[in-house]
């Protein structure tokens, strides 16, 4: 038994996931009502950066739309418990998971006195004191969360002024900051809607400084108590951002009515369909900016869009290339897209002519771009595909990163990523681009074989 325990054990340790097959998932929607769901960035909607856990809003036949949270096929209301002596608040609106999906923030209309929207969060399936603005009153709107839920970012009641929470040692305590910035003393507030990189250290939103001569507000980040003007693109009198990816260095949202991305320094319109230049809108970015989701409007076609560094794709199109199979939906509107890009959600018309939100999941290895800008698309032509059904053209052994901190990078070296000139050693775990470990893998008579043990001591038991 321990030769086979060991040949086990040896298997466990050797194996790798497999990537999931290309799908298209409707979400369903909440019973009581007209069918009618969606994920959507206006009206409340979110993807978690794992793509596993989306939120939107439902028909429940309650008067208004009321939130959800969607994981594995589940859809649970966000239905808030009335004070004593009041009713459940059902109208709620979700704008945002963490990392995981296990925080979602969001807000309810004419929460407060006066009218004005009263933020909410959930931890996991229990709903946790709401942040307060930092004159300790009740947030109107909570914009966005970053990856591990610490770090919150939304407006004061009557989203007069905008804030940064940071939790304390418990879920349900931390503090507010205003995001100030000691740079430009004199400027109307910065406004929303928010968002945040993952680690909450940058975020972006827009402003108006009062001595600006275009009247419209201007896309800004705020870093550490600094802001930076992202600008607005020729003939615009305006611009706003929508989506931060998750490192921070790449915002993207719309600027007069053309889609915009902001990255090292420079705003540039995303790329227009031939034949002119008509609206469009970028809503959310991967985590490293190269994928960007959004719509798009000319006399030929209008409907989602979807931009791989600056050039334009259908939506329906990149699904097509990806293998995706949504036959009998229409009318598909991506709003969020995953950290790695390869998770999109959204909503549409689903093939009973119903509202529904859809969550689309596709393999980087066949889905007709370059997702890791290495020159080369999906198998058999970039390295980092073992086979078409991988999900990811740049694992860990070809993205370019040190990722064990052993001095050491990928198959090559870094070189594939560096214009085919090694930037380090080549590191030795990494004996083919497709491996999706650089650090080497302790295998042997540990807590693989262990687990091996136990699994055959509960078949001999069975057996014998």
């Amino acid at each position: 038994m321990r030769r086979i325990a060991i040949l086990l054990a040896g298997a466990l340790c050797s194996w790798e996931p497999a990537a999931a097959s290309p799908s298209f998932t409707g979400v369903g929607d909440l019973p009581g009502g007209t069918f009618s769901s969606g994920v959507n960035t206006f009206s409340g909607g979110a993807l978690s950066a794992d793509g596993l856990v989306a939120a939107g809003v439902s028909d429940a036949g309650l008067g208004s739309d009321v939130g959800f949270r969607w994981e594995a096929g589940v859809m649970a209301p966000l239905i808030i418990p009335g004070q004593p002596g009041f009713p459940d608040v059902t109208n709620t609106v979700p704008t945002a998971l963490s990392s995981d999906g296990d925080v979602l923030v969001g807000y309810f209309p004419n929460g407060i006195p006066g009218g004005y929207p009263a933020g909410f969060r959930y931890v996991g399936d229990v709903l946790v004191s709401t942040p307060l603005d930092p004159d300790g009153q009740l947030a109107s709107t909570l914009d966005d969360v970053d990856a591990d839920g610490s770090v919150i970012v939304g407006t004061s009641a009557g989203g007069s002024w905008s804030f940064r929470w940071l939790r304390g040692a418990t879920p349900f305590s931390g503090a507010a900051a205003w995001l100030e910035s000691a740079d430009t003393p004199y400027f109307d507030p910065m406004a929303g809607p928010l968002s945040t990189s993952a680690d909450g250290s940058v975020v972006a939103g827009s402003y108006h400084d009062i001595f600006d001569p275009i009247p419209g507000n201007v896309a800004t980040i705020w870093q550490d108590g600094h802001l930076t003007v992202l600008g607005r693109l020729p003939g615009a009198n305006s611009s706003t951002s929508f989506g931060i990816s998750a490192d921070g260095s790449t915002v993207v949202g719309v600027s007069g009515q053309v889609a915009f991305r902001w990255r090292a320094g420079t705003l540039t319109a995303l790329s227009a369909w031939p034949g002119g230049v008509y609206p469009s809108s970028a809503l959310d970015t991967s985590a490293d900016g190269r994928i960007t989701v959004g719509r798009y409007a000319s006399p030929d076609w209008s409907g989602g869009a979807l931009w791989v560094g600056t050039e334009l794709h259908r939506i329906e199109d990149f699904l097509d290339g990806a293998g995706v199979d949504y036959t009998g939906w229409t009318n598909l509107s991506p709003a969020a897209i995953s950290d790695d890009g390869l998770t999109i959600s959204g909503s549409g018309t689903n093939p009973n002519g119903d509202s529904e939100g859809w969550i689309a999941r596709v393999d980087g290895c066949s889905n007709g771009i370059d997702d890791d800008g290495d020159g080369s698309s999906d198998f058999p032509a970039d390295p980092g595909c073992k086979e078409a059904t991988s999900a990811l053209e740049q694992p860990r052994c070809q993205n370019g990163i040190d990722d064990d901190a052993d001095g050491k990078i990928d198959f090559d070296g870094g070189a594939s990523l560096n214009g085919g000139v090694p930037v380090a050693p080549v590191d030795p775990p990494c004996t083919a681009a497709w491996k999706n470990q650089e650090k080497p893998k302790t295998c042997g008579l540990g807590a693989e074989l262990l687990l091996a043990l136990g699994v055959l001591a509960t078949w001999r038991r069975r057996v014998g």
